[in-house]
This record gives structure tokens, C-alpha cells and sequence, in this order.
């Protein structure tokens, strides 16, 4: 099963995934109405609920569809309107993936607060997590100084014949703060760090 390729786009799905998931035939699938009855089989609660956890837009109670205007916008709020009875039905997935993005990132602000939120679970509950000192086989601090090196432009630069490449290598290139950079440290030319393996030696 594969995602067809296509050309059609808006600000939220392409159409490879909200009409032709798995296409394989006549008929493909839709990723966001499979993960709003994902979200429904294992009983996730609504976006309210989230919303006002992570308090979005100063995480104040919200009775009335309109007062979502502090992060979705109007034209997603008439959407929402149409789709649910009242505003306390919103599915997780729905009301997240209809609000703004905010600042420079591609989501919302409850979409952010949740990726957070796994994400500091996964590193504070994980006592064997690579930085964590005093356990069997912890790396000393000049091993984890360079693991720290370690990014995705470093790995780009030396697994592919590009000369330079920005910084931060999931963000666009700009002249500001993520100027392409050259791929390889020359004296008085800074490049993309690269790992020093001697301290790995025993």
C-alpha cells in the first residue's frame, strides 16, 4: 500500500492523504477521518479539553464556537460550526489541525503543547536516556560534547555531494539566521560542525 503522488494542496492536506490513502484501487482512504475514529476507539478526549490544559490563548473556558477567534480563524470556525453541534464535540484532531500556526512553526499552539508534551515524557521517564549520568554505560561529557555536534545538515553533508547547506536543515535557508553554510571547517570558515569519533576510542 502506498500514497499516490499529487499536485493538489492547501494549508492543511494535500489530497494524497485526504482522499487517496493506500490507494491501490478505485478507492483510497482519509487519513484525518481515520484518525478522528482513531481518536474516538480509544477514547480521547475533545479539543476543549486539551485546549484549556495547555492554556491556549490564556486557557480561559470556552462555551461558544466564536470564541475560538483567539488562535482559528473565522473561516475555520464556520467549519466547525457546520460540522459539530456544539462547540464542546470537537474532535482532538480536528480542532487542533484548524487552528492557526503559531509563530514560525507549521502548527498550532495545542498541537505544539502535545508534541512537548511526549516528548519531555519520553526523555524524563527514560532513566537509560543517552545523557543521563551514573548509570551502566553513560557517555562521558566530551562524548556527549560531540553527540551534541551531531545534526541532520552534518548528516546531509557527508552522506550526499552537496558543498553547503543550512544550519538548521528543516528550516528554510535565509541571510539572517540560517544562511547556508559551507559543509566543510576550514580555518577562519566556520562550517557545519562535524562529530569528533576519537573520544569514542577505550
Amino acid at each position: 500500500m502506498t500514497i499516490q503522488p499529487s499536485e493538489e494542496y492547501d494549508n492543511h492536506f494535500v489530497a494524497d492523504v485526504t482522499k487517496e490513502l493506500f490507494d491501490d484501487g478505485e478507492v483510497g482512504m482519509d487519513l484525518i477521518a481515520i484518525n478522528i475514529q482513531r481518536g474516538r476507539d480509544h477514547g480521547i478526549p475533545v479539543y476543549l479539553l486539551y485546549r484549556h490544559a495547555c492554556g491556549v490563548a490564556g486557557g480561559g473556558t470556552i462555551t461558544e464556537f466564536d470564541q475560538l477567534a483567539t488562535n482559528i480563524s473565522p473561516a475555520n470556525i464556520q467549519k466547525l460550526k457546520e460540522a459539530y453541534d456544539v462547540v464542546e464535540d470537537i474532535d482532538l484532531f480536528v480542532g487542533m489541525t484548524m487552528e492557526e500556526q503559531f509563530g514560525d512553526a507549521l502548527i498550532g499552539e495545542t498541537f505544539i503543547c502535545l508534541i512537548g508534551d511526549v516528548f519531555a515524557r519520553e526523555r524524563f521517564g527514560d532513566r537509560f536516556f543517552y545523557d543521563l549520568k551514573d548509570q551502566a554505560g553513560s557517555f562521558t561529557l566530551p562524548q556527549l560534547d560531540q553527540i551534541r555536534q551531531a545534526s541532520m545538515a552534518r548528516l546531509i553533508c557527508d552522506n550526499t555531494n552537496i558543498n553547503e547547506i543550512q544550519p538548521l536543515a528543516f528550516r528554510q535557508a535565509n541571510d539572517d539566521t540560517n544562511r547556508e553554510t559551507s559543509c566543510v571547517s576550514r580555518l577562519f570558515l566556520k562550517g557545519i560542525p562535524s562529530v569528533d569519533l576519537t573520544v569514542f576510542r577505550e
